[in-house]
């Protein structure tokens, strides 16, 4: 009977970490890609999943490269792509 509960359970707790590395694989594999230049700015807004807001003065470019970073683990260290 126990096994029975069980079950449900662990399947109910494995789902959502299985779709969080599919997402998480999907960011890193799209930076990726940006940095290799496989993916334009705008290709890799739409494949995050992502706008650059009308009022934002960040290029696309720039927008991608700082989500990258963030998501990443590199920060910003003040600097741009520019820079």
């Amino acid at each position: 009977m126990k096994r029975l509960l069980l079950a449900p359970l662990f399947l109910t707790l494995l789902t959502p970490a299985a779709f969080a590395s599919e997402k998480d694989f999907k960011v890193k594999d799209t930076c990726a890609r940006y940095y290799a230049a496989q993916f334009t700015a705008k290709q890799a807004l739409k494949r995050l999943g992502l706008k650059n807001m009308r009022g934002s003065k960040l290029p696309d470019y720039e927008y991608v490269y700082q989500y990258c970073q963030v998501y990443l683990g590199g920060g910003l260290s003040g600097g741009t792509l520019l820079d």
